[in-house]
C-alpha cells in the first residue's frame, strides 16, 4: 500500500485540509431542550410563544387602572387595585403597578399624590420578542445562555448534529513496582481537552502487549466511531504495532512527520473511521490533539474549521491589569481603514455584557499598565462580518449604550451602535465634546469651525455630576469645603468621568489632592459600589452621577457639572451617515432609553453639510 513517508509540516497541514473539506457534517437528532446545551443545531431556530408569555409586575406594590384614579383634594384615591409581588401576573384591566413605597396607606383606603406613568413598573406579553422571531442561525453552537433563551421561547425539541463518536485506545503500560497498576495518563489529559457535552467519548483501559487482542478491538472501534485515537506504539520497535495493525484493516496516509514532538505521528482511515495514530508521550498528545483532532471533531459538527478565531488589534485606550494574575480583557472591535482597533470593557457584570463583547486578551503577568496603541492578540466570541459592523461613540454608556445598541438592532440597521466614556477618544473619526456649564452657551458656534465635509453632529442627553453626601448636616457648596470641613471622601479608578472632573476643578481651585482626606485611599470599582459606601457611612461625600442617587432619598446631591455628549460623525460615507441620522431622528428611539435619562434635546440634527 502506498503510503507517505516523513512529511514536512506544511503537506500534513494540506492534507488534513483536504480530508477535512471532503467530509459531510454528520446526520440529525432531535433531543429535548433540556439536553441542547453543548450542542450544534442543525436548523435555523425561531420563537415558539411570546417572550415574555404573559404580562407581569416588575415592581412589588399594587396593580391599578390609571382610568379609575379618583381626585380626593389634594391626593388620588385607589378603589379598584389588587396587591402584586414583582414577577406576578398582572391582570388585563390593570395598566400600571404602584410601587409600594409610592402608596399612601390612611385608614382601610390607598392613595396617591401623582398621577402614574401609563404602563408604569409592567413588562408586557412579548416586549422581549415575539412569536415567530428569529433565534439562531443553524451550526450554532448552543451554550448555557442560549438554551435559556430556547426554554423561555416555548422550544420543546431542537435538531441537532449528532455527537461524534471518539474512541481512546491507549497502548502504553506502564506498571507500577509495588501494586501492578496500570497508570494512563494521556487519556485523562483528552479527557480533560474535549467537550464532553458535544462528543460522545469513550476510553478503554490500556491495552497489555497482545498484537491480536489490538487488531480485534481497533477493528471494532473503528466500526462504532467517528474518530479512533491510538495513543503509543507509533515508532518502528519491535513492539510497535499500530502502523501495521492500520495498514492491514484500512489506509494510511501518511507514517511519520518532520515535527518534534509528534514526529512518530501517522494518520489513516478504517472503515468510516479516521484514526490517530500519536506518539505517547505527554507534549505529542497535546500537540496533536490541539492542532488536529480538535479541528476534525469541530469539523463533525460545524462544518467550517478554517474561521479565524483570533486577530491582532491596537487598544484604543489605556488598561490597567493586575500584576498578579493574567487578566482576560474584554473588548468591543472596530475596523478602521483597514485594522482592527479594540475598546476596552471594563465592567463585564452579566451575560447581556458578555455577549455585547466581540473578543477578550490575556494581560501578561507582572504588566500593570497597557498603552494605548498596543497591540495585543484578540479571542473572537464573534465572526469578523458582526465585528465590522460596529461603529464607535465617544460619550455616555451603561444604560443609553445598551438601549441605543437594541434600537438599532430592532430598526433592521445593519450598524451595531457601541459608546465608551474616554475622551481621549476625540482623535478618532468620531469625537465627543463635553462641557462645563459655563461653555454651554453658543456651544453651535464653537463647532462652526468643524463643520466639514461628511460631517453630522447629533446633540446628546445631558446629565449632572456632583458631590453626594448621606449627612444631614453636611452643607457642601464648593470643593475647598472638601479641605475647610475635613471631610473623609470616597472615589472611582481615574479611568472615570466623575474623578478626572473632580480632580480637573480641584487644580483649577489650586487645591492639592492630597489635603482631601480619603482621596487616594477610598478607591471603589463603580458607582454602585461607591454609593453603597456612602449609604453603609464609610465616606462622608463623593462626586458621583445624579441618575446614581436620585431614588435615594436620604442623599443630599449638590449639582456641579452638567455633561453633555454631542456627537460628531465624520464620515463621507452617506450610506453611513443617512443610517445613523435615521437612528438618531426616529421618535420611537425614546422609547427605548431608560428614564434615568434627560432625553428633551436627543435625536436633533444640528447641522450635515456633504
Amino acid at each position: 500500500m502506498e503510503y507517505l513517508k516523513d512529511i514536512s509540516f506544511e503537506q500534513l497541514n494540506e492534507l488534513f485540509d483536504e480530508l477535512l473539506n471532503s467530509m459531510p457534517p454528520l446526520e440529525s437528532e432531535e433531543v429535548s431542550v433540556f439536553d441542547v446545551m453543548g450542542r450544534v443545531i442543525s436548523e435555523d431556530l425561531y420563537t415558539k410563544e411570546d417572550v415574555p408569555s404573559f404580562d407581569y409586575a416588575l415592581k412589588d406594590g399594587v396593580s391599578i387602572n390609571i382610568g379609575d384614579l379618583e381626585r380626593k383634594g389634594s391626593l388620588l384615591k385607589i378603589d379598584d387595585y389588587k396587591k402584586v409581588n414583582k414577577g406576578d401576573r398582572v391582570e388585563d384591566k390593570y395598566n400600571a403597578v404602584i410601587d409600594n413605597k409610592d402608596v399612601i396607606h390612611k385608614g382601610y383606603s390607598l392613595y396617591l399624590n401623582k398621577y402614574p406613568k401609563m404602563f408604569g413598573n409592567i413588562k408586557y406579553k412579548g416586549e422581549d420578542t415575539l412569536k415567530g422571531s428569529f433565534l439562531y442561525h443553524k451550526d450554532t453552537l448552543i451554550t448555557s445562555e442560549k438554551a435559556g433563551v430556547l426554554i423561555s421561547s416555548g422550544i420543546k425539541k431542537v435538531k441537532v448534529y449528532r455527537k461524534p463518536r471518539v474512541s481512546i485506545i491507549p497502548t502504553i503500560d506502564i506498571i507500577s513496582d509495588r501494586k501492578n497498576i496500570i497508570l494512563d495518563n494521556d487519556s485523562t489529559i483528552l479527557k480533560g481537552k474535549i467537550n464532553l457535552d458535544r462528543v460522545d467519548l469513550n476510553i478503554l483501559k490500556p491495552l497489555r502487549d497482545d498484537k491480536a487482542d489490538f487488531e480485534r478491538v481497533i477493528k471494532s472501534q473503528s466500526m462504532s466511531s467517528d474518530a479512533v485515537l491510538i495513543l503509543g506504539k507509533t515508532g518502528e520497535g519491535t513492539n510497535d504495532y499500530t502502523f501495521d495493525t492500520m495498514a492491514k484493516l484500512g489506509r494510511v496516509y501518511f507514517r511519520g512527520v518532520k515535527i518534534n514532538p509528534g514526529s512518530d505521528f501517522i494518520l489513516g482511515k478504517i472503515e468510516n473511521s479516521l484514526v490517530f495514530g500519536i506518539p505517547g508521550d505527554n507534549i505529542s498528545v497535546i500537540i496533536i490533539y490541539d492542532r488536529f483532532v480538535s479541528r476534525f471533531i469541530s469539523k463533525l459538527t460545524v462544518g467550517d474549521t478554517k474561521k479565524d478565531k483570533t486577530l491582532y488589534s491596537a487598544l484604543l485606550s489605556d488598561t490597567p491589569s493586575s500584576p498578579y494574575c493574567k487578566d482576560f480583557v474584554f473588548v468591543n472591535l472596530f475596523l478602521y481603514n483597514e485594522n482592527y482597533y479594540a475598546l476596552p470593557i471594563y465592567e463585564v457584570n452579566s451575560v447581556s455584557d458578555y455577549l455585547n463583547a466581540d473578543g477578550y486578551f490575556i494581560t501578561k503577568e507582572k504588566q500593570t499598565l497597557l498603552n494605548r496603541g498596543e497591540s495585543v492578540e484578540i479571542h473572537l466570541l464573534k465572526d469578523r462580518k458582526d465585528i465590522n459592523k460596529n461603529i464607535l461613540f465617544t460619550g455616555r454608556k451603561n444604560h443609553f449604550n445598551t438601549s441605543l445598541s437594541n434600537f438599532s438592532k430592532n430598526s433592521n440597521n445593519e450598524i451595531n451602535l457601541i459608546l465608551s466614556q474616554d475622551k481621549s477618544l476625540s482623535e478618532s473619526y468620531i469625537e465627543s465634546r463635553e462641557y462645563f456649564l459655563k461653555d454651554f452657551e453658543n456651544k453651535f458656534d464653537y463647532f462652526k469651525e468643524d463643520l466639514n465635509k461628511g460631517k453630522v453632529i447629533i446633540e446628546g442627553a445631558s446629565e449632572r455630576y456632583g458631590f453626594a453626601t448621606n449627612k444631614k448636616y453636611l452643607d457642601i457648596v464648593s470643593v475647598t469645603d472638601l479641605v475647610s470641613k475635613d471631610l473623609e471622601i470616597g472615589n472611582l479608578p481615574r479611568n472615570t468621568f466623575s474623578r478626572s472632573s473632580l480632580e480637573a476643578l480641584l487644580k483649577a481651585k489650586n487645591i492639592d489632592i492630597g489635603d482631601i482626606k480619603g482621596f487616594k485611599e477610598n478607591i471603589y470599582k463603580n458607582e454602585k459600589v461607591l454609593l453603597s459606601a456612602l449609604l453603609e457611612d464609610k465616606i462622608d461625600i463623593c462626586f458621583i452621577s445624579e441618575r446614581e442617587v436620585k431614588n435615594h432619598k436620604s442623599i443630599k446631591f449638590i449639582p456641579v457639572i452638567i455633561k453633555e455628549n454631542d456627537f460628531i460623525i465624520n464620515s463621507d460615507d452617506k450610506v453611513l451617515t443617512d443610517m445613523i441620522q435615521s437612528i438618531f431622528t426616529s421618535e420611537d428611539l425614546k422609547g427605548f432609553l431608560s428614564d434615568d435619562y434627560d432625553t428633551e434635546n436627543l435625536g436633533k440634527i444640528s447641522k450635515i453639510e456633504r
